[in-house]
């Protein structure tokens, strides 16, 4: 019930307050009260969010109504000038867009961006375990360190094997079968937007 000294108001309205005492009644002057619905703040990629030097991504947030104002932000940190419902955004960070109404504001969801400026480097060593020696029938798992810069990896499994897990991951699981002839090398490579760095063999 509303019948204390004040009055936490919600919703739109015009609100009064009636007081009563021994003397008789008597009616306060009118708040009108207007809500405003908080705007939407999501935003979207128009394209791939890693890409070589060079390239772009657009970002798109949904628009507003009539008096809506827009401030895109990279890493936290409001970007100049970007003050439209759209951002064309050519370096690497996090961005999202404060959308405000009527004194309301939302903040959108964050898109990374990623800009690669060359081809990973060559991975290094591949490790494995059970030795050197494989015979058709086994199975082996292989791993390398993470490269810096790199999206994917490119695995090339040796004739007469096949990779059965972990494709354009840092480990994969081959599976020798009863072609393999002992005479070609497991490769891999590092991948990014750029292209295909250098190939490492074992």
């Amino acid at each position: 019930a509303a019948n204390g000294v004040s009055y936490t108001a919600t919703t739109s309205g015009t609100y009064r307050c009636v007081i009563t005492n021994v003397c008789g009644t008597y009616t306060s002057n009118s708040i009108t009260v207007t809500t405003t619905a908080v705007p939407v703040g999501s935003i979207s990629a128009n394209g791939n969010t890693a890409f070589c030097t060079g390239a772009s991504v657009l970002l798109s947030a949904v628009p507003g109504s009539a008096g809506t104002t827009y401030q895109w932000k990279k890493n936290g940190n409001v970007i100049s000038s970007a003050n439209s419902t759209t951002y064309n955004a050519v370096t690497s960070g996090s961005y999202t867009i404060a959308v405000t109404n009527n004194g309301c504001t939302s903040n959108s969801n964050v898109i990374v961006v990623s800009v690669y400026t060359a081809v990973p480097s060559k991975p290094g060593t591949i490790s494995h375990i059970n030795g050197n020696k494989v015979c058709p029938g086994d199975v082996r798992i292989y791993s390398i360190n993470p490269v810096l810069n790199t999206v994917s990896y490119s695995w090339q499994p040796p004739a007469g094997s096949n990779v059965i897990s972990g494709q354009g991951t840092t480990s994969i699981t081959v599976s020798y079968t009863s072609s393999f002839q002992n005479n070609d090398s497991l490769r891999v490579a590092a991948v990014n937007s750029c292209g295909t760095g250098l190939v490492k063999a074992l």
